[in-house]
């Protein structure tokens, strides 16, 4: 696993969403969810917390902290079901990063930009909210499939985000979406041969088009 995570670092989300297009994979999350940093990169398995808003005091819930602390160092936090609110910030940013966690990726909002950009740790999110999230908002689920910026991400699915979006890769599909991958970098090598020597508009369309080809096994 650890050399397939380190080859999905070496490479831009474009990439991924192009081999994943060959497959009929859709896994790419919405626009609403931005890096904070436009200079972060996300590679790792997915660990989830979800969001509800929650009218019994008594019921069993979690703090961003606990959850954070069941990570394993390498894991991508997803927090789902925050949207509009602010479920982030310096504090719990700070946390994560000395839990060595690879990044968090959030439907919510979040504040300390400066603090948290300074920290290089990788959070993606919704926006910016300068204010406390709702009192009845809480973490009631931990490590279940969730429902992040449209996307369906399951623990252990592979996360891979930059400045272009956030994918996920169905764990179960990872092999065949790096073999695919590298298809995918074969054509675009070409592809840059193609226009480096002017040749004719003809063969750009030839290249585009075997590159929605699936890659030979």
């Amino acid at each position: 696993m650890k050399d397939k995570l380190e080859y999905l670092k070496t490479i831009e989300t474009g990439i991924v969403v192009d081999a994943m297009d060959g497959l009929h994979l859709q896994g790419w999350m919405n626009e609403d969810i931005q890096p904070l940093d436009p200079a972060s990169r996300i590679v790792g398995p997915a660990f989830t917390g979800q969001y509800h808003h929650v009218a019994d005091p008594a019921a069993t819930t979690y703090s961003s902290y606990d959850v954070i602390d069941m990570c394993e160092p390498g894991a991508v936090l997803i927090f789902a079901g925050s949207v509009g609110e602010r479920s982030t910030g310096g504090y719990n940013i700070a946390t994560a990063k000395f839990k060595r966690l690879a990044g968090i990726i959030t439907d919510g909002m979040t504040r300390d930009v400066n603090e948290i950009i300074a920290t290089s740790f990788p959070l993606f999110c919704g926006g910016l909210r300068i204010y406390a999230p709702s009192n009845n908002l809480k973490l009631t689920d931990v490590n279940v499939p969730v429902d992040c910026g449209g996307r369906l991400v399951r623990p252990g699915d592979i996360i891979v985000a930059d400045r272009d979006g956030v994918v996920v890769i169905p764990i179960e599909r990872l092999d065949d979406v790096i073999r695919q991958c590298k298809y995918v970098q074969a054509c675009e090598a070409e592809m840059q041969e193609i226009l480096a020597g002017a040749r004719p508009v003809s063969d750009v369309k030839h290249i585009m088009k075997k590159k929605k080809q699936l890659a030979s096994q």
